[in-house]
């Protein structure tokens, strides 16, 4: 069964780049998300990229957009926020 970008990012980014690339490594995403997995880390790669190069117009990720929404449904505080993300995008 495919899943939905919408559906895996959020958990993806809650799990961070470490933790992500290990059960990758571990096969624990089956063959039916792994392929989605990958596009999650070849992003993330691509974002840290831009943020070296000084690129400031890349805009937030879906993951940051996703724990804004988190934050303002009151799902999420803004230490929580400012913990899990290197750039807070300015609320």
């Amino acid at each position: 069964m495919p899943h939905s970008t919408d559906e895996l990012w959020p958990e993806l980014e809650k799990d961070g780049v470490e933790t992500v690339r290990k059960k990758l490594a571990d096969k624990a995403y089956g063959t039916d998300k792994a392929p989605e997995v990958e596009e999650w880390l070849r992003h993330k790669r691509e974002q840290k990229e831009e943020r070296a190069r000084g690129n400031t117009t890349a805009g937030p990720s879906k993951g940051e957009v996703q724990r804004l929404r988190e934050l303002r449904r009151g799902l999420l505080s803004y230490s929580d926020l400012l913990a899990i993300s290197p750039n807070p995008v300015d609320l």
